[in-house]
């Protein structure tokens, strides 16, 4: 990313920091970082000001603007990334699908090429790289892979094809990692599938996270994840075990136990508002990422799509299977943050930490990113007092999004 032509202030805003509201606030930016944010904490004296908060992070999404991850070209990695950007979302990792091995390698190929292509850009000063970026709209940047699969439970695959399903193999998902360049970032498995602890221990010396999702496992087989290395829940409550008060489950183990990190999709369709402040009574904001769990209809009207070969119906909000399976979501990032502020009720600081410095913790990426603080990268999201997108800045560039 290019740096901001100058400085510049802007002035008379509510920024929300990790902690609080500053109102009547101004951010100074110098070339692509903050280097003074200033305000008072009067909630009063802001009332009619915009807001400013971190560019989000959005760690599990499929697809976007009619485009998917799967759908393997480059093409639709800038459709989904072009549109990610203009919902507010300024960073994320691509997520798979359980798909058949040739469709997944070439799925990692390109996710690797992409990321590949802005990193030459970044890393070369010519002439002939400036105008190949200005030849390149602007898009939200790809930090990694979400492997969703193919090590799952077949009880509990959800919108992945269970045809797919393959074994847990320490060998496969070396396989997986090499195609994929090194860039897959959050593995999700079952944990009690035979074999899973071998991968779950292969991933972190690998440097990937793995995450328990479309699963089958009960308490006991979820505290045994835990000891190998399981910290980390994909969407918390979906595709796995339902809370029982004779068997907690997965679900169950990762509400008890503190260390435990829950993705949650907070479209209202996927989980309940009451079980959403549950989990924020229990968990924290430091302990809940919020992630879209989009496809391709995400940012797109309500109609027919597709997903891995499967027919989607999208209709008031809900994309599902013809079976009725719920076919991940159509809900911005940013919206799941107005649902906990605006329908649950959590502090404003909490939701917007839970889509941005969270998720950028996660992935190690927290020192550059994820909170308006000096000396971290401006990118960030104006929202107009009524909390609807204005603006998208990136390193301190005004990006357009309209």
């Amino acid at each position: 990313m290019r740096d901001c032509p100058e400085q510049r202030v802007i002035s008379g805003v509510r920024v929300v920091t990790p902690v609080k509201v500053l109102s009547g606030a101004s951010i100074t930016i110098n070339k692509n970082y903050f280097v003074e944010i200033e305000g008072s904490e009067d909630p009063i004296a802001g009332e009619k000001e915009d807001w400013l908060i971190p560019g989000l992070i959005d760690t599990h999404v499929h697809g976007a603007g009619g485009a998917d991850i799967m759908d393997a070209r480059m093409d639709s990695l800038f459709q989904v990334a072009q549109t990610l950007l203009k919902l507010g979302t300024t960073a994320f990792l691509a997520a798979t699908m359980t798909v058949d091995e040739r469709q997944l390698a070439k799925g990692l190929k390109t996710v690797n090429s992409f990321i590949r292509l802005f990193q030459d850009i970044d890393d070369k000063e010519t002439a002939a790289a400036q105008h190949k970026l200005n030849g390149i709209r602007y898009t939200a940047e790809c930090l990694g892979i979400h492997l969703e699969g193919p090590f799952i439970s077949g009880r509990f695959s959800g919108a992945q094809k269970s045809v797919y399903i393959q074994e847990p193999s320490v060998s496969l998902l070396n396989q997986f990692q090499a195609w994929s360049g090194n860039n897959i970032r959050i593995l999700t498995l079952a944990p009690e599938l035979v074999g899973c602890e071998n991968v779950i221990v292969e991933s972190i010396r690998l440097g990937i996270i793995p995450s328990a999702g479309h699963s089958a496992a009960n308490w006991l087989e979820a505290q045994q994840a835990k000891s190998w290395g399981i910290k980390h829940i994909t969407h918390g409550f979906n595709a796995m075990r339902g809370l029982h008060h004779r068997e907690p489950g997965l679900i169950g183990m990762a509400l008890a136990d503190e260390e435990i990190a829950v993705e949650i999709i907070a479209d209202l369709v996927h989980i309940h508002q009451c079980i959403l402040d549950i989990l924020y009574r229990l968990k924290g904001a430091d302990r809940l990422i919020l992630i879209s769990d989009g496809m391709r209809a995400l940012g797109m009207p309500a109609g027919e799509y597709e997903l891995s070969g499967q027919s989607v119906r999208v209709s008031q909000g809900e994309a599902r299977l013809t079976d009725g399976s719920l076919a991940g979501s159509v809900a911005s990032l940013l919206d799941g943050v107005k649902t906990m502020i605006f329908r649950v009720g959590i502090p404003i600081p909490d939701a917007v930490r839970m889509a941005s410095l969270i998720p950028a913790r996660l992935l190690g990426i927290e020192k550059r990113t994820g909170s308006l603080e000096k000396s971290k990268e401006a990118t960030f999201l104006r929202l107009d007092p009524d909390w609807n997108l204005k603006e998208v800045w990136v390193c301190g560039n005004n990006i357009p999004i309209k």
